[in-house]
């Protein structure tokens, strides 16, 4: 980040925020109040919904949060409530069940979360729980930890299926941003690979 302080509402609204490295578990915030929250994993699917947040305390997110030292910048209470609206310019194959086909009423309740803004190098939750620690594991300047999954609880699901319990999204509750520039020379090839098959 080019400025050495921002409010913990433009960081937290500024990028999306993501479960993996491969971005396809992600929160994003605006902010006007809306966003989303997908929820996949390879082939799967089951969560590409619009949301609508808020802060409890408005005035918590207009706070200037130094972001040239490491540690914790911010803790706050935000609230969402998960929408049965897709997310726009988002594809999902004929017949693919995903959001309310999927979650029970429950799942669409307004809910309260207690959230840990944090600035340093970061692993994702995916990374650092599936044992890819090494150096060419990408890292990440900001953190989001949440006090419990912004995903469904088991309960939430019509169906206890064997993928969800496999993956068990309902226990992420880390999500980062911001990516470091990669180091290391497999990083460093895989990037220049990316950007072959992108230009």
């Amino acid at each position: 980040m080019s400025e050495s302080s921002n409010s913990v509402l433009s960081i937290l609204t500024g990028q999306s925020w993501f479960w993996d490295p491969m971005q396809s578990n992600e929160i994003r915030l605006h902010p006007n109040g809306a966003g989303h929250l997908i929820c996949r994993y390879e082939t799967q699917v089951w969560i590409m919904a619009e949301l609508h947040w808020r802060s409890l305390r408005p005035a918590s997110l207009e706070q200037v949060a130094a972001t040239t030292a490491d540690g914790l910048l911010s803790e706050f209470e935000i609230e969402f409530r998960l929408s049965k609206r897709q997310t726009p310019e988002t594809y999902v194959p004929p017949g693919r069940r995903i959001n309310e086909a999927l979650l029970t009423e429950k799942a669409f309740e307004p809910k309260l979360f207690t959230v840990r803004l944090e600035r340093g190098s970061f692993l994702t939750q995916h990374d650092r729980t599936g044992g890819r620690q090494g150096g060419d594991a990408s890292r990440w300047a900001m953190r989001l930890v949440f006090d419990k999954s912004p995903y469904p609880k088991p309960e939430e699901w019509k169906e206890m299926t064997s993928s969800l319990q496999a993956h068990k999204m309902w226990e992420w509750s880390e999500f980062c941003s911001h990516r470091l520039p990669e180091k290391g020379l497999l990083a460093a090839t895989w990037s220049k690979l990316r950007e072959s098959f992108v230009s």
